[in-house]
């Protein structure tokens, strides 16, 4: 196996090449995947809370009418 240009086999060399061409194809779309996974968690939590936020307001509206 030749992985340097001038025909010599460096061990480092072929590991690095093999390690870039494994995460380029795999390791990196998991990579996506976990971020965009928390950004849609991250989203979630904040939509949340401002629903809550929300109902929270409507509710001290309608105590405060009733008093």
């Amino acid at each position: 196996m030749h992985c340097l240009a001038n025909g010599e086999v460096d061990s480092w060399s072929c590991f690095y090449f093999g390690f870039r061409g494994w995460y380029t194809k795999v390791q990196k779309h998991a990579d996506e995947t976990v971020l965009l996974e928390k950004t849609i968690k991250e989203l979630t939590i904040k939509q949340i809370e401002q629903e809550m936020s929300i109902a929270k307001k409507a509710s001290m509206k309608r105590f405060s009418r009733n008093s």
